[in-house]
């Protein structure tokens, strides 16, 4: 038996895998990974003292005793490991990747899957190189489903994450002007989410288009079984009919030919969700969930960490939805949210980061659709600043935006607040 087969004997009888001695449980398996600024061995004998079974280093200074494990590379044995685990899995894994929306239908399939199935999902934004394996590790061969979310910032990284988590079900939510740095142009983007639907088809598996996307609908469907979805339809003879009452969140009434009218009414925020739902509709209905359970679940599902998620304090009404931004998201939030029904409105707007040669172009654009949207409107970032320097809406971070004030005079407003992560744009909300 070879060193990968070992391991995996042990990982089956262990309580797990961790890579942080902070959160490490007992009975857990303590991978020492590398980064820029940390080396996992270094703490090899502390997650031995805090209770794992092993620890597998990648440097023999480090070794201990027999519960210390030397490999070659942590980080690719991980990998390797979880290879090993999804290939005693056979049932349905449904591989999701996007430029826009990926963790938000995630949820929200993982919320409708879970009204008739057993489903392991990606936990939060677990969607790398480290995070993938992860997840595959964490999921249980007893469940039904396994939903995998795949993130990428460079050309091939879908491609090796496919390779460990082999999707049998492949949904790509768009493509869109994000990670321009590496990928380069939009047809970049293209190649490298479609690395997704290749997977699938070589693993003879069913993947989901976004027909409305211009981009994915000219994949070719010649050789793979396939599904489609629109912002209005999915399947075959069932629609989405977007209800336009002045209301906050999405509402939709569901019409098809074999069940009678449904009303969908969620806590989700913009117009632009309706793809994801339709995306979401699509694969429950290929995967025989019934419809009035799929509604109720949509239903009950609440956007959180940063996503849409809205938030009211004592004087302002706050979408908050600075997780992540790039041109094509920015424009259609901007769009959804100047079509809410509320008198007094301010978008506070923060960098788009990874955008390459183009970038100063792209944050252009975004300012001059919102003069043209005549609201009030804010710009916070190193990017914004280089443009426009020192105007009175131009602030080179939050933390300035703070100082200079300004937050005080914000009041019984509805506030778009949307950016980069990088841009922390979070830290505005406890002064408004």
């Amino acid at each position: 038996m070879n060193k990968l087969d070992q391991i995996y004997e042990l990982f089956i009888s262990s309580n797990g895998i961790s890579t942080d001695t902070r959160t490490l449980k007992e009975g857990q398996i303590f991978f020492a990974l590398k980064g820029s600024r940390f080396d996992g061995n270094q703490h090899a004998q502390e997650a031995l003292k805090r209770g794992a079974s092993h620890a597998i280093i990648d440097n023999d200074q480090y070794a201990i005793d027999s519960r210390t494990i030397l490999v070659h590379d942590t980080l690719i044995f991980l990998q390797e490991l979880a290879l090993v685990h999804r290939k005693h899995y056979s049932k349905p894994v449904i591989g999701i990747t996007g430029s826009n929306g990926k963790t938000t239908t995630k949820e929200l399939l993982s919320e409708v899957l879970q009204t008739q199935y057993s489903v392991e999902f990606t936990k939060g934004n677990y969607n790398n190189h480290i995070g993938v394996p992860l997840t595959i590790l964490d999921a249980s061969l007893n469940s039904d489903i396994w939903i995998i979310e795949m993130g990428t910032n460079a050309p091939g990284e879908i491609a090796d994450l496919c390779n460990i988590a082999r999707p049998t079900l492949g949904l790509i939510t768009n493509i869109g002007a994000a990670h321009l740095e590496k990928l380069l142009s939009l047809e970049g983007v293209y190649k490298e989410k479609t690395a997704l639907f290749n997977s699938v088809a070589d693993n003879n598996g069913v993947i989901f288009i976004n027909q409305d996307d211009q981009y994915l609908k000219r994949y070719s469907t010649e050789n793979i079984a396939h599904r489609i979805y629109k912002n209005d339809s999915f399947g075959e003879g069932a629609y989405l009919h977007p209800i336009n009452d002045g209301s906050t969140f999405l509402k939709v009434r569901v019409t098809s030919d074999v069940e009678s009218e449904l009303l969908l009414t969620t806590s989700l925020i913009g117009d632009y969700n309706l793809i994801n739902i339709s995306a979401v509709l699509c694969v429950a209905d290929f995967l025989d969930i019934k419809m009035e359970n799929a509604i109720h679940a949509l239903s009950r599902y609440l956007p959180n960490n940063m996503r849409s998620q809205l938030v009211s304090t004592k004087r302002n009404t706050i979408v908050l939805d600075s997780y992540n931004a790039n041109p094509t998201s920015m424009r259609s939030s901007l769009e959804s949210f100047v079509h809410m029904d509320h008198n007094n409105k301010v978008v506070v707007i923060g960098d788009m980061l990874e955008l390459g040669d183009e970038s100063i172009l792209f944050h252009q654009r975004i300012n001059s659709y919102l003069e043209d949207l005549g609201v009030n409107y804010y710009l916070i970032g190193q990017i914004f600043h280089s443009i426009y320097g020192d105007r009175l809406n131009c602030f080179k971070s939050a933390d300035q935006m703070i100082q200079n004030g300004i937050l005080d005079s914000i009041d019984q407003q509805m506030i778009l607040i949307k950016g980069s992560r990088g841009i922390k744009l979070e830290k505005l909300v406890p002064f408004l």
